[in-house]
This record gives structure tokens, sequence and C-alpha cells, in this order.
């Protein structure tokens, strides 16, 4: 999609990856998604983020 920075340029590494991956689970928008993801699904996105 055209971004150029890393989450890890803004700090982020694998050790915050399980913590980000639950907070992101239970943000209400995750609702509204055609596809619930499985909590590894989310953990591989923030990944491919690093």
């Amino acid at each position: 999609i055209g971004i150029d920075m890393t989450l890890e340029d803004l700090g982020v590494g694998e050790d915050d990856i399980p913590e980000l991956a639950e907070a992101s689970m239970k943000d209400p928008c995750i609702v509204t998604n055609p596809v619930r993801p499985s909590i590894e699904d989310v953990e591989a996105i923030f990944r491919r983020a690093l």
C-alpha cells in the first residue's frame, strides 16, 4: 500500500506482537470484519509489518 515505514522503525519488536494481537482482537472494529481472523492471523499480520 506504499507505506515506507515498518513497525520496527517505530520501536515495535517481535516481543510486542502477542500483546498487540490480543489488543487487536478486543477492538470493536474487528466485529465488522467480514472474515473473523484468529489470533494467529493477527500475529502474522504484525510480523509482516515488522
